[in-house]
């Protein structure tokens, strides 16, 4: 497995959820940009949970293959 792109991606997906938080905090801070900043932090949540996703066939595949060895 590659290595670097692993831990690229549990780098962003770090990201985005301290960035789906902020802009959380932000639609409950500002009613005139509510809705604008509700989409942003849904946007990287979406994000954040696709790269979960992806983190964990990463953990069960390496797993997998520390058993099979």
């Amino acid at each position: 497995m590659d290595l670097a792109a692993i831990t690229a991606l549990r780098a962003r997906y770090q990201d985005a959820i301290k960035a789906a938080e902020t802009y959380r905090d932000a639609a409950e801070n500002s009613p005139h940009l509510r809705d604008f900043y509700a989409a942003l932090a849904f946007t990287y949540e979406r994000s954040g949970r696709e790269m979960r996703l992806m983190l964990d066939t990463v953990d069960r595949i390496c797993g997998v293959t520390e058993i099979a060895a």
